[in-house]
C-alpha cells in the first residue's frame, strides 16, 4: 500500500510519502532471538535501565513478550517511537512532525472546543502549534492526542506506579490513552494500541513498547485523556485486548537477515544488560554494570525496582523478613544463592559461558509480588 499525503504548511507545499500507511505494527520476529549476531544486537537497543519504572500490571509481559526499545533523545522521542512502533524504524519522525503541524493548523478550533471541559485553553493549543514548528521541541500530551488523529491509531502512555500514584492519569497526569476520535472510530477501533512508556520517572523520554511475534497480550487499561467518551466499554476494553498485527516490511527483513536488528546510533548502543532465549521459549534478562571492587553482591529485582545487597546463605533471612517475603521466596532466594537453580534451563554450554558475570531468574510466587527475580552478580557495583 502506498498513500501520498499532500499537505500545505505556511503556504508551502510538501509531499510526504508513507509507504505502508499507519496500519501495521511492529514486531519482534522470533528468529531474531535465536541468532547470535541479531541477539547482541538486540542487546543494544533494548533500554533495560526503564525495566525498573515499568508499572506492575506490565510485569507479567515485560520482559517475557514485550520489550522497552530505546529510540534517540533529541526532542523528537515521542515521533520516533510512534514510527518505531508502526514501521519497525525511527525514521519517519520528521514526516510525524510534519504531519502532525498540518493537523494542528488546520483543525485547531476543532481542537479547542473539544478540550474544552478539560481546561485546556486556545492558549494552549497555540503554544502546541508553535512548539511543534521548533526542530528538536519536546512535544507533549496535546501532541499526542493531535499525533494519535495523524495516524487514526490509539496511542497509550504507560508510567511507573509511583508517578500515577503522585500525579495521576488523563491529561493533567502522567499516563493515558489517546483516542484518535476526530477520525471516525470505523477507521482504528479494530487496530492495536500502540504502547510507549517514560523510560524512567524523570518523565522526559519516551520509548516504544514492543512485542515478540505469537504473543497475544492484553495491556493494561488506562483512563481516557480529554476526556473523549465516544467510545462504548466494551469497545474501549476491547482496544486493550487487540492482537491483530499487520507486519511492516522490516519485520521480513529482520526475519531474512537483510536489515540490522540496531537502528542506533553508535553512542546510543551502549549495552546495559543483555537478554536471551531459554529452550522453552522464556527471555532471561541480565543486567550489567562496571566492575569497581572486587566483594560479591547480589541484586534483586523485586516488585519493579532493583535491591542491591550483600548477601550469604545466612543472611536470607534478614533479607525476607525486611522485604515482608514469604518462605516460598526463602527457599527460592537460598536455592538461588546456593547455585541450586535446577529449574533455569540454558541453551547450551555455550551460553553459560556467557553469562558468566551472573543471571536473572524470573518466577511467579503470588499475586501481590507477580515477579521475584534475583541476580546473582559476583562484581557489581555502580559507576
Amino acid at each position: 500500500l502506498t498513500r501520498m499525503d499532500n499537505f500545505d504548511i505556511y503556504n508551502r507545499r510538501v509531499y510526504v510519502e508513507f509507504n505502508e500507511g499507519f496500519d501495521t505494527t511492529f514486531f519482534l520476529p522470533q528468529n531474531i532471538f535465536q541468532n547470535d549476531d541479531t541477539a547482541r544486537g538486540l542487546n543494544q537497543i533494548i533500554d533495560t535501565n526503564t525495566l525498573e519504572f515499568i508499572p506492575a500490571d506490565l510485569l507479567n509481559v515485560v520482559p517475557n513478550d514485550v520489550l522497552p526499545i530505546k529510540v534517540a533523545g533529541d526532542g523528537n522521542c515521542l515521533l520516533r517511537a510512534i514510527s518505531f512502533s508502526i514501521w519497525g524504524e525511527e525514521g519517519y519522525f520528521q514526516c510525524l512532525r510534519d504531519q502532525l503541524k498540518y493537523e494542528i493548523k488546520n483543525n485547531i478550533e476543532w481542537y479547542v472546543e473539544n478540550t474544552k471541559s478539560t481546561g485546556t485553553k486556545k492558549e494552549d493549543w497555540d503554544v502546541a502549534l508553535e512548539t511543534v514548528d521548533i526542530p528538536h521541541a519536546y512535544l507533549g500530551f496535546p501532541h499526542m492526542f493531535a499525533l494519535a488523529n495523524v495516524i487514526s491509531r490509539v496511542i497509550v502512555l504507560y508510567a511507573s506506579d509511583n508517578r500515577v500514584n503522585a500525579f495521576g492519569t488523563t491529561e493533567d497526569g502522567v499516563a493515558g490513552t489517546f483516542l484518535p476520535s476526530r477520525s471516525n472510530k470505523s477507521k482504528w477501533l479494530d487496530k492495536p494500541i500502540l504502547p510507549i512508556v517514560w523510560s524512567s520517572d524523570r518523565n522526559d523520554h519516551f520509548l516504544p513498547l514492543i512485542g515478540r511475534e505469537n504473543t497475544g497480550i492484553e495491556w493494561p487499561f488506562v483512563d481516557v485523556a480529554f476526556k473523549q467518551e465516544i467510545l462504548q466499554a466494551d469497545e474501549l476494553r476491547g482496544l486493550f485486548r487487540n492482537v491483530r498485527r499487520i507486519a511492516p516490511l522490516r519485520v521480513e527483513k529482520l526475519r531474512d537477515g537483510s536489515s540490522p536488528i540496531n537502528h542506533l546510533e553508535e553512542m546510543e548502543s551502549e549495552t546495559t544488560g543483555q537478554i536471551f532465549q531459554t529452550t522453552d521459549g522464556r527471555l532471561i534478562f541480565m543486567k550489567t554494570s562496571r566492575v569497581v571492587e572486587e566483594e560479591d553482591k547480589v541484586t534483586v529485582f523485586l516488585n519493579g525496582k532493583y535491591i542491591e545487597t550483600r548477601l550469604d546463605y545466612f543472611g536470607v533471612d534478614n533479607f525476607l523478613a525486611s522485604h515482608n517475603l514469604s518462605k516460598a521466596h526463602k527457599e527460592r532466594l537460598r536455592g538461588f544463592l546456593i547455585d541450586e537453580c535446577d529449574d533455569i534451563k540454558l541453551p547450551n554450554e555455550r551460553e553459560v559461558i556467557f553469562l558468566d558475570p551472573g543471571h536473572y531468574q524470573h518466577f511467579p510466587i503470588r499475586k501481590h509480588v507477580p515477579y521475584f527475580t534475583c541476580a546473582s552478580l559476583p562484581k557489581l557495583s555502580t559507576w
